[in-house]
């Protein structure tokens, strides 16, 4: 674990900085943010510097510092499940969409407007309009946070806070020596977080620069600013750490004594494969290459440091024996792609509780004292079934997922209509709606064969049915004749009599025998997990694992309440493998619903992959 500084004592005062990464990085980094509560750390943070997907985690810290902070455990989960939701908002698609759809009908709208905007917009459904120093308002107590991006005119660092946008200008001497000149600050007090983290987060192959004028800063002409194009931070410096730095040569007096880096930049890997024909494969890589070479800049000056304070650092790359995940499957957390598409909830679950178990590991290796009367967080043993999942997501998780359309977004309809009536007014086009029309056509003259088809065999079954009812007269008229003939005139006529008018052609009905009553389910044949999710607090979930294991006695970890999970979340079921454990999930499954934990019913699910004699609980509220 990479501590560049050792020290007994607990911090008193912390700079936290939060690298870039999308939302790999968004959700890392809540990670950290969660063990840092658990330590009794968190009120202690000072100063927060966040970069790219690090801005998207800080500016919701900034908004909600109180809930973040709150000693009601429910005020911090309902924070970070707000943030968590984000994930399945697909951002960049949603961009892309109404900018292909802008430009697709020349929307006067969107088409004045450029990608990064869209974004913007977006990030409004998280942020709430609100500024900066709206932020301060709300949470007076709160530290002081730097949202980074890099000014593309220049190349220098620039920063959003509470009360100033800020240029650090440099420039080079006549000898090749970099000089540094005093920080340019211009008044910012009412920009939007959702216009500071959208040029944190403008990756460059993406989305182009953000365009900063006067009006969003607050300046009262055009003549006192002049408009700069803003993009991500990551190109400068990915880590957050330069401006914690910048402030020191600047001659700013601060008491930090700990700085926390959390770096979920991940791993930069080696391609013998790819040949980056591609335009956006090899303005991707270029990045890449940029930010790699000043991420190792940065990690020496934080090696520097350490003379003077605590530097903690947090890698994504590293992995943790208290993890409850594969180590494969932690490493494979660093390749997870640095996008802003939709993230599932078992990605989020891996990244936030690898961000966790790695500041854990870190604070501990640094001999950081906890606050007074915090302990480490209890760990519990996972599924086999829950295992397999997260190492498969891990390993599917990679990928860049190229998805334009998206049936939860009308956009998408709006897109295919519109590339429909733009490809009808050519000739090409119009012949392809003719071969539809001709398709639909088609599927209805099919549909009234069949309907003709079912028709006519109906006919044929009233026929058939009419010829047996004449044969059954035919041959009862025949049997009381030839009876009649024989002299048996009276037993005939008693026979034909008795003879129903109409001969019942079913099957002899079949009585079975009585079965012998069900044996229950030994419940020591089986092994229980439980995994939980939502607003269920542990202690809850250790009353309720108390009461299961006294009457299932092979309940790993029920003593603790079992396994939080997020892809616990949504779910209230009992899993169970075949038919052999059906019942067994059936009893366990009424167990629960009658303890009243959550208010739906829990039910029973098959689920194949679960080893045999093994059944386990997801429930969440």
């Amino acid at each position: 674990m990479d501590a560049f500084e050792v020290g007994m004592e607990p911090p008193k005062s912390i700079a936290l900085c939060l690298s870039g990464g999308g939302l790999r990085a968004t959700f890392f980094h809540l990670g950290v943010i969660t063990a840092l509560r658990e330590a009794g750390l968190l009120d202690r943070v000072r100063e927060v510097y966040s970069v790219s997907g690090g801005s998207i985690t800080a500016a919701h810290l900034a908004l909600h510092w109180n809930r973040y902070t709150s000693a009601d455990e429910r005020q911090f989960l309902s924070a970070c499940s707000e943030l968590r939701a984000v994930g399945s908002w697909d951002i960049r698609n949603r961009v892309v969409r109404r900018w292909a759809l802008g430009s697709l009908l020349l929307l006067p709208y969107w088409k004045s407007i450029g990608r990064t905007e869209i974004l913007q917009k977006q990030y409004e459904k998280l942020f709430q309009n609100a500024s900066l120093r709206r932020c301060r308002e709300i949470n007076p107590d709160a530290p002081k946070f730097y949202i980074l991006s890099t000014s593309f005119n220049t190349g220098d660092l620039c920063s959003f806070c509470d009360d100033y946008f800020t240029v650090h200008d440099e420039s080079t001497g006549d000898n090749g020596e970099t000089i540094t000149k005093q920080p340019v600050h211009y008044p910012a007090d009412n920009v939007r977080l959702s216009v500071a983290v959208a040029a944190s987060s403008a990756f460059p192959p993406l989305f182009p620069p953000m365009r900063l004028t006067w009006d969003k800063i607050g300046a009262s002409s055009d003549g006192a600013f002049s408009a700069i194009a803003l993009t991500d931070g990551g190109v400068y410096d990915n880590l957050g750490f330069d401006k914690f730095v910048a402030l020191d040569v600047d001659g700013v007096r601060r008491p930090m004594d700990t700085v926390v880096v959390s770096d979920a930049g991940g791993a930069f890997n080696a391609s013998l494969r790819n040949d980056f024909s591609g335009v956006f494969a090899r303005n991707v890589r270029a990045t890449d290459v940029l930010m790699r070479r000043t991420s190792k800049a940065t990690l020496t000056r934080m090696r520097e440091m350490r003379n003077r304070r605590r530097v903690l650092y947090v890698p994504i790359g590293q992995t943790s024996p208290r993890s409850q995940a594969l180590v494969t499957t932690q490493t494979r957390l660093q390749n997870i792609r640095t996008d802003l598409d939709r993230f599932s909830d078992t990605e989020i679950a891996l990244l936030v509780d690898h961000g966790r178990d790695i500041t854990q590991d870190t604070l501990e290796q640094s001999d950081v004292t906890m606050a007074p009367g915090r302990q480490p967080r209890a760990s519990s043993q996972p599924s086999p079934s829950a295992q397999e999942m997260n190492e498969a997501t891990a390993r599917e998780a990679s990928v860049t997922r190229i998805g334009l359309l998206d049936s939860r977004d009308w956009v998408s309809y709006a897109l295919v209509a519109a590339a429909i009536g733009i490809a009808a007014l050519t000739y090409s086009g119009a012949k392809q709606v003719v071969v539809k029309i001709n398709d639909l056509l088609g599927q209805s003259q099919s549909l009234e064969e069949a309907k003709k088809y079912q028709q006519e065999q109906q006919l044929s079954y009233e026929r058939t049915i009419a010829e047996l009812r004449s044969s059954n007269e035919t041959h009862k008229n025949a049997l009381v004749t030839a009876l009649n003939t024989k002299g048996n005139s009276g037993f005939g006529s008693i026979l034909a009599q008795k003879l129903p008018d109409k001969l019942d052609l079913a099957p002899p009905k079949q009585t079975l025998p009585p079965q012998a009553p069900q044996q229950a389910p030994e419940k020591s044949r089986y092994t229980v997990w439980i995994q939980f999710a939502g607003t269920l607090t542990r202690e809850q979930m250790k009353s309720f694992g108390s009461k299961l294991g006294e009457s299932w006695p092979n309940t790993p970890g029920a003593a603790q309440g079992g396994e939080r999970i997020g892809i616990a979340a949504g779910r209230n079921e009992v899993r169970y493998r075949s038919d052999r454990e059906r019942d067994a999930a059936q009893m366990l499954a009424d167990e629960v619903n009658a303890e009243r934990l959550v208010p739906t019913k829990v039910v029973i699910r098959e689920f194949l992959q679960l080893p045999p004699n093994s059944l386990e609980i997801w429930i969440s509220n």
